[in-house]
């Protein structure tokens, strides 16, 4: 989930706190990491560093595995598999870490834009065993389900249905060019995710470039980033009939909506659901929403 500023979609703590005073759910928010990284930051920062969310993290590498086990907290869990579909797969490993991936790297894409070329070089081959998501008993249902793995989101996410029967929203990263060979585009994903109830709400960024060639070495191109390329999509659970969604899981809604997905009118949608069912107090509603936004 590279190149987001999420504090720029979150709220202030005092007012997430806020937020789940008025809420009070029964547990904690349950999301599932698919590609954790100790490197980047999380789109769920705000949630685990106010101990609001348990965290079910995937990481393969050795390396990056060892790094979050040792400063992972009570509410942080990190397991080192590999998803996909339980078969054995190679990891094509690349010069730049961001394009290793079970997929192999398109490099009619690369010629075309004439970038990456030597970030997508392959310099070994490894491998590697897949887990399949509806596979492990470890894992809870979860509310929320982030996925960055480089061109394999739709494989990991089709042999995890069932989880996704019980997920509110989904982050997954989506391509609207093919940056690996054979690689599931958006209209890939959102086939997949319309089917089982999902409909796509937002992007959280979407990245451009521009496409180079022999013509364009004497231009500045800064404003002219005309290709998309990839970014992070959110898809939300029966979003047209969130009147019918259960109150526990709209509480856990309402706080992915307004501190990870920076969704704040659905936040305040899922809340005047909850206000009419009298699940949360009016008076204390209105007032959040006069300190958090009116006033804002």
């Amino acid at each position: 989930m590279g190149d987001i500023d999420f504090t720029k979609v979150q709220q202030t703590d005092r007012q997430l706190r806020l937020l789940h005073e008025i809420l009070q759910p029964e547990r904690r928010t349950i999301i599932c990491d698919i590609g954790a990284s100790a490197i980047e930051e999380v789109p769920y920062a705000q949630l685990l560093r106010n101990g609001f969310c348990e965290v079910w993290g995937f990481e393969p590498s050795a390396e990056q595995y060892e790094i979050l086990k040792a400063r992972q907290r009570d509410n942080e869990h990190y397991l080192p598999y590999a998803l996909g579909d339980g078969k054995d797969t190679i990891l094509n490993v690349t010069s730049h870490p961001g394009f290793t991936s079970t997929l192999t790297p398109n490099r009619n894409t690369s010629d075309f834009l004439s970038r990456w070329k030597r970030d997508i070089k392959i310099v070994s081959k490894e491998n590697m065993k897949t887990e399949r998501l509806d596979a492990l008993p470890e894992l809870p249902d979860c509310d929320m389900i982030s996925i960055d793995v480089q061109g394999s989101e739709l494989q990991i996410l089709s042999n995890g249905i069932e989880k996704l029967k019980r997920t509110k929203i989904v982050i997954s990263e989506v391509a609207a060019i093919p940056i690996y060979e054979n690689q599931p585009l958006l209209d890939d994903q959102m086939r997949m995710f319309r089917k089982h109830g999902f409909t796509l709400h937002k992007f959280l960024h979407f990245r451009s470039v521009p496409i180079k060639s022999d013509l364009t070495g004497n231009i500045n191109l800064r404003g002219y980033r005309e290709q998309l390329t990839d970014g992070d999509a959110v898809f939300v659970k029966d979003l047209l009939d969130v009147q019918d969604v259960e109150t526990e899981d709209l509480k856990h809604l309402a706080l992915l909506a307004s501190s990870v997905i920076g969704s704040h009118t659905l936040a305040l949608k899922v809340l005047s659901i909850l206000k009419k069912r009298r699940a949360i107090s009016s008076e204390a509603v209105e007032s959040y929403v006069n300190e958090a936004w009116v006033k804002s």
